[in-house]
């Protein structure tokens, strides 16, 4: 992957409630800023585990379950993960948690 064509989009419920890691994130530095602020908030523990993938020349999909631990706090959570390839290269991705509202909670 070419992470410098790279965006990442995390979702957000409500634009005037942003929780400390959604937005957009465009390029190495930022996508790769992004995974570091998941870990730090997370101490380490936020692992996703994928259930499947479904692809074609222009997309993939993945199903997957990610967890994440903050104090005494988890979150296990269903989500999809979609993605925008160009010439065999992913350029953009967005995160399509099942239930927003428990992970805006937990992140925030």
């Amino acid at each position: 992957m070419r992470i410098d064509a790279y965006t990442h989009f995390f979702p957000k419920r409500f634009f005037d409630r942003m929780i400390e890691i959604s937005g957009d994130y465009k390029g190495r530095d930022q996508v790769f800023g992004f995974f570091g602020k998941l870990m730090e908030l997370s101490g380490g523990t936020a692992k996703i585990e994928v259930h499947d993938i479904l692809a074609n020349d222009d997309h993939a999909v993945a199903i997957v379950t990610g967890t994440a631990t903050r104090g005494e706090v988890s979150l296990t959570g269903n989500d999809v993960h979609i993605f925008h390839v160009r010439n065999g290269q992913v350029v953009e991705f967005w995160d399509s948690p099942l239930d927003q509202y428990a992970g805006d909670e937990f992140w925030s």
